[in-house]
């Protein structure tokens, strides 16, 4: 399976949906967000930086995720459903991701 990744302008294929930094067990066993106290709904993962040289893990609740897609696009970063499935980052709501999860 490969996914057209719009904030990137590259394709992300199957072999990627978990990038190597993501604990999934962790995330699956997280009970809020980064952001909030509300559940996650989405696994963000920021590209390395100069200051950050390795790639990071955020989870964002819908709500924040919403809020945040135009800073999350400039800054390159990668969007995945809790179920590893690559979310393109774009204007409207990818399918699956509850907007409505925060407390």
């Amino acid at each position: 399976m490969t996914a057209s990744d719009s904030s990137t302008q590259r394709t992300v294929h199957g072999s990627e949906r978990a990038t190597g930094v993501i604990d999934w067990p962790a995330v699956r066993q997280a009970n809020r967000s980064c952001c909030c106290i509300a559940r996650p709904s989405v696994v963000i993962v920021l590209q390395p930086t100069q200051d950050r040289p390795h790639p990071t893990e955020v989870l964002l609740c819908g709500h924040h995720f919403d809020h945040s897609r135009s800073t999350l696009r400039a800054s390159r970063a990668l969007a995945f459903s809790l179920d590893g499935e690559h979310l393109p980052i774009m204007t409207a709501r990818p399918a699956g991701v509850n907007a409505a999860a925060v407390a």
